[in-house]
């Protein structure tokens, strides 16, 4: 797991979570790990259409417009 489910305990305790199981944490931490590989997915293709081989910010701010998200 790439994402350590401690990590993922802290963000859903800040979040406002009192208890948090280790499964719940590990089962968040399994999806965020998802959503993180198709993102950086998506962004690789964009950089490689820009002739890069860097993934940039911008291009994982295109991805998250596209998908209709937004992180502040």
């Amino acid at each position: 797991m790439a994402i350590h489910k401690f990590t993922v305990y802290k963000i859903m305790k800040e979040a406002g979570a009192k208890k948090v199981s280790d499964d719940a944490a590990a089962l968040l931490a399994k999806y965020l790990e998802k959503v993180a590989r198709e993102i950086t997915q998506h962004a690789i293709k964009i950089a490689e259409q820009n002739r890069r081989v860097t993934v940039k910010e911008r291009d994982i701010r295109l991805v998250l417009e596209i998908r209709g998200e937004w992180v502040e």
